[in-house]
């Protein structure tokens, strides 16, 4: 407020001086003096920094501020003002950076969760590194009167292995049986992240015969991944040559027992399990027609009244090969037994 001059008086002479200080801190006392005498009559504290403040008592939170001082006026001087500014500055919390975090790979600093009061520096999509232990900027904000400085410091976060049971693929396809194992390079992911080499081990089994083979892979220690995981792909039987016919002539007036024809020895020396089946039947001149353990098609002759024949097919089902017959024709008659092949 201003004093009403008197201008019969002198002009009073007056001056104000107020430290700063820091929020919770006891407010600083305005030093005041005047060279006329004048002694203080008010005190008006305001805020110069928008928030509003008007008091004729100290101020407590933190922010900028004008002090005015109205002095009296005396016999002599008129009353005078003067002012300062001053800052209580923002105080600054003593804390401890939050420990024990934890987090698996490829997890996000947004899924870490921090004790209250606490945000991460970089949070959004950041994620939380390799496994390990890795480091990240934290903030503290103790409330929002605004009286107090943010803090900021740097965590640990413990990166455990993500434990993936991974999808497997093998890449190519048209395998077909070649005499050797086969080991096709495969891909391995965690959900649209392929997973790399380096993470993991790959074993195969049943890979080198026709049929149904399997990939494991295998977790190698170390990486950001613990990853097990398994497929098949299959093996085609390669394609079989046609098996030569085979004719056999009997004297039609002996009858014969335990003819061999080794059906064993006209297959490809890597055909795998081998399974034979007589397909045929009806016979006249033939008996006990069979194929035994070996691969030896074995057959018994009757006697015929004239000249005859039988025709014995075996079909012949490999594990590697595709499947073959072989015919066999058997022909009684009056000429010497000779064995032909190639028809």
């Amino acid at each position: 407020t201003s004093a009403e001059v008197d201008l019969s008086k002198l002009p009073g002479k007056g001056t104000v001086t107020i430290a700063d200080w820091t929020f919770g801190e006891a407010a600083k006392a305005p030093v005041t003096n005047s060279t006329t005498g004048n002694t203080v009559d008010s005190y008006l504290y305001e805020s110069t920094d928008g928030k509003g403040y008007s008091s004729a008592n100290a101020p407590i939170n933190a922010g900028e501020y004008k002090l005015t001082v109205t002095f009296k006026g005396t016999a002599t001087h008129n009353g005078t003002t003067a002012y300062d500014t001053f800052t209580i500055a923002k105080a600054t919390p003593v804390v401890d950076a939050p420990t024990g975090l934890k987090a698996t790979y490829g997890d996000t600093l947004a899924g870490v969760q921090l004790p209250t009061s606490w945000t991460w520096k970089d949070a959004g999509t950041t994620e939380v590194g390799n496994a390990g232990e890795n480091t990240f900027d934290v903030i503290y904000t103790k409330d929002d009167s605004g009286n107090y400085n943010t803090v900021e410091k740097t965590v640990t976060i413990t990166v455990a292995p993500k434990v993936v049971t991974a999808a497997v693929t093998v890449v190519g396809e048209n395998f077909i049986f070649n005499g050797s194992e086969q080991k096709p390079g495969v891909t391995v992911k965690d959900d649209d992240n392929t997973i790399p080499e380096s993470e993991y081990t790959v074993s195969y089994k049943d890979n080198t015969n026709a049929g149904t083979a399997t990939v494991t892979v295998t977790d190698k220690e170390g990486g950001n991944y613990t990853v097990t995981g398994e497929t098949i792909f299959a093996i085609a039987k390669k394609a079989s040559s046609a098996l030569s016919g085979v004719e056999r002539e009997f004297m039609r007036t002996i009858a014969t027992t335990g003819n061999e024809i080794d059906v064993e020895a006209m297959l490809p020396d890597d055909h795998g399990t081998v399974n034979y089946m007589i397909t045929s039947s009806g016979y006249t001149v033939l008996e006990n027609v069979a194929v035994d353990a070996n691969g030896k098609l074995v057959f018994d002759t009757k006697t015929s009244a004239a000249a005859a024949s039988d025709t014995i097919t075996v079909k012949v089902e490999m594990q590697n090969y595709t499947d073959v017959t072989l015919t066999v024709s058997v022909i009684l008659n009056d000429k010497t037994p000779q064995e032909i092949t190639g028809v």
